[in-house]
């Protein structure tokens, strides 16, 4: 029990030191941002914009040419990502629920509780390794563009038809 409380001490002192160098580099960068010019401001957060933009629309089309390609390398890489990233999910699930009572979840604890079990998932999150992150993000990119495509041809399919056509106009 001494160790499992001294262990809970040295995360807390962590987290802790973490929390505040965070905030110092957040309280130097608002000082810098504050010297600068609204002009220049502005246009370094519409440029800002502009390029999660273009990268949004690079990832979608590249993920679109990789969806509607019927080829042997493009097949395999679509199960190649789904297939790692569901194999990652169950291979770090203990990581990922250590010390977690995932039974009840966060949304039945009070708040005190539901931090502190946020806390520990952010903290065995920061331990699972990179390969981890890219095999869940393909998979997730991959879902998300496949969610992307059937819910557009849902939604012109319905907007085609008599009666889409009537509910779309009441909805919006």
């Amino acid at each position: 029990m001494a160790l499992f409380l001294m262990q809970k001490w040295e995360q807390m002192q962590d987290r802790v030191t973490d929390w505040t160098g965070l905030l110092s580099n957040l309280s130097h960068i608002r000082g810098e941002v504050g010297d600068m010019s609204p002009a220049s401001i502005a246009a370094a957060v519409v440029v800002g914009l502009r390029a999660v933009h273009v990268m949004n629309r690079l990832i979608d089309t590249a993920l679109q040419e990789v969806l509607l390609s019927q080829t042997r390398f493009a097949n395999f890489l679509l199960l190649f990502a789904a297939g790692s990233g569901i194999h990652v999910a169950s291979k770090y699930r203990e990581t990922i629920t250590q010390h977690l009572n995932v039974t009840r979840g966060a949304a039945s604890f009070d708040s005190a509780e539901r931090a502190e079990w946020l806390v520990q998932l952010i903290h065995n999150l920061k331990r699972l390794p990179p390969n981890f992150w890219y095999s869940s993000a393909a998979t997730g990119l991959l879902s998300l563009q496949i969610a992307q495509r059937l819910g557009v041809w849902c939604l012109q399919k319905t907007a085609r038809s008599r009666i889409g056509n009537y509910i779309l106009k009441s909805v919006f």
